[in-house]
């Protein structure tokens, strides 16, 4: 990055006022130092990062901030610190002051690499296929944190919404977001019926679960996965965007990994993701493809009853959800 001009900042993505925010936020952490260039990331869905250069520094920083929730800063942080050296993240340098809200942030440390997805496209197979191992192995090591309970983190790491996480409940919310909320209008009634069918009769599987009150990522896909080398040969550099993490069962992230994209994952993808997750402890309960499945289904859903969420969304999550009902057919 260079020197940012109105204009660069704007080719960027980052427009004058971002600058300006950029500007007050890094002041308390870096007294002294200005702003030499900024880029708005890619990716998160709920909140915005950029990638920011300051004067008399080397390295560049990443600035997150949280527009949707403010309190996620120091949940997100807080996950950051406790997986610190066991599983591959970026390391938080700064945590904003509760007085700054409603404009929480963090401060992390970039990480240089490139993201799986970019990886899949672009890279050898013999790199591809080791960096999707360590994916599963990285996987495999989150799960080594564990909670008294699911459900959803407050401020800091106690579960302070539990799931509902027998099998009879999970169905049941299912069947609010699909015939209550607006689930099947989104959907349409033809889908929606093959959906509710398709957990229904698979109901019993999801009794695997029920105790599962382990770290989830809970965007677990080769866009938050940051791949950088090690030697000759790619490695996990970091797993980012934790903003959906939550205490659960680790078969949340392993169905979105292996949610089948619009562009088919090559036939080995499965195996040597799993041979990592495998080889590092990971659990699989019996019919654990069909359970993961099953709850990426209903994670599917939970974001389609979101009643903001666009109709570009909608369309792109049914199209997965056709995918995945298609797959259990062959």
């Amino acid at each position: 990055m260079t020197q940012t001009t109105e204009d660069e900042a704007q080719d960027a993505g980052v427009s004058p006022v971002d600058v300006s925010m950029l500007r007050e936020m890094l002041a308390p952490a870096y007294p002294g130092r200005s702003v030499v260039a900024a880029e708005r990331l890619s990716g998160g869905f709920a909140n915005t990062s950029f990638k920011v250069a300051l004067s008399d520094m080397d390295a560049p920083v990443v600035a997150r901030v949280y527009v949707r929730d403010p309190s996620a800063a120091y949940r997100e942080a807080s996950i950051l610190e406790l997986i610190n050296g066991r599983v591959p993240a970026p390391e938080v340098l700064y945590v904003s002051p509760e007085a700054r809200e409603p404009h929480t942030y963090i401060i992390l440390r970039w990480v240089d690499g490139i993201t799986l997805d970019q990886l899949l496209a672009e890279g050898a197979a013999p790199e591809i296929r080791h960096a999707v191992r360590a994916t599963g192995g990285v996987l495999a090591r989150i799960q080594e944190f564990q909670f008294a309970s699911s459900g959803f983190f407050g401020r800091t790491l106690d579960v302070q919404t539990p799931f509902a996480s027998e099998a009879r409940a999970i169905v049941g919310i299912l069947g609010q977001w699909l015939f209550t909320d607006r689930g099947e209008e989104r959907l349409g009634v033809a889908l929606t019926q093959r959906l509710w069918r398709f957990v229904t009769d698979h109901e019993e599987m999801l009794g695997a679960v029920e105790d599962h009150a382990m770290l989830v990522h809970g965007d677990f896909n080769g866009l938050n996965v940051i791949v950088g080398a090690t030697g000759s040969r790619p490695e996990v550099a970091a797993l980012i965007d934790w903003e959906y993490a939550h205490s659960g069962t680790p078969l949340v992230d392993l169905g979105s990994m292996l949610r089948r994209p619009a562009g088919d994952r090559a036939p080995w993808f499965e195996d040597e993701l799993m041979r990592g997750y495998r080889e590092n402890g990971g659990i699989l309960p019996e019919n654990w493809r069909k359970v993961s499945r099953i709850v990426d289904l209903v994670k599917l859903c939970a974001f389609v009853r979101s009643p903001n969420v666009s109709d570009v969304a909608v369309a792109s999550v049914r199209a997965l959800i056709e995918a995945a009902l298609a797959d259990e057919r062959r």
